[in-house]
């Protein structure tokens, strides 16, 4: 019996919900009028997306993203910039693991393998979130180069039930 209770644990923790959930792009446009056309194409191809909404006056893609996709913020990214589009602004909504490290928190969407350095801002800033809680974030994410984790900045967050 205490194997099966082990086996079940283990289902239930890599079955957890751990993922981008929603990601909004603030785009500069490059004026090339099938770029834009073909974008919804190149992002709706993406496994685990559900939908793509483009507002060109805007300068705004909004992808709303399957539940359990293990869809990676970067190649999803470089989809956008890869006709020379520019990225002025990444918002998005995620779940995973809030961990502490040396250098202050880190965000780890569980299932991506990827870890991001968090700021807390906003409604955010000042709570003390419980560690190894799987929490709802809504924030900002910027790639820092120089191969240092992305910061994924957020303004909420909200721990999710077990």
């Amino acid at each position: 019996m205490p194997c099966l209770t082990l086996i079940l644990l283990l289902v239930a923790a890599f079955s957890l919900d751990a993922e981008f959930l929603r990601v909004e792009v603030a785009f500069q446009d490059t004026g090339c009028v099938s770029c834009i056309a073909s974008l919804e194409g190149r992002l709706g191809r993406v496994r685990g997306m559900e939908k793509v909404e483009i507002d060109p006056d805007r300068g705004v893609v909004i992808m709303h993203l399957a539940p359990k996709n293990r869809v990676r913020l970067t190649p999803l990214l470089a989809r956008i910039t890869q006709d020379g589009t520019k990225i002025l602004a990444t918002k998005v909504e995620a779940r995973g693991v809030i961990e502490s490290l040396q250098q202050g928190l880190a965000f780890t969407p569980t299932g991506l393998n990827q870890t991001y350095r968090l700021a807390l801002e906003g409604e955010a800033e000042g709570t003390n979130p419980e560690l190894s809680f799987t929490y709802r974030l809504r924030g900002s994410v910027e790639e820092t180069g120089s191969g240092s984790e992305p910061l994924f900045t957020a303004s909420s967050l909200k721990a999710e039930a077990r």
